[in-house]
């Protein structure tokens, strides 16, 4: 499962999954403040999981 780390411009974390599915999807995935992380279009589809910052672990 392909992954990558986006930086927000509000400064938040997110790590990216991508995940093969069985049609194609078209979406936007968001930060919690709003900003759009990705967009996509195909055989696949994106989750989201924050990495926490160093003092919040």
């Amino acid at each position: 499962m392909p992954e990558n780390l986006v930086t927000c411009e509000c400064s938040l974390i997110w790590r990216l999954h991508r995940l093969k599915t069985s049609m194609r999807d078209e979406a936007t995935l968001r930060c919690s403040c709003g900003r759009e992380l990705i967009t996509w279009s195909g055989p696949y589809m994106y989750v989201k999981e924050r990495v926490p910052e160093p003092k919040e672990k």
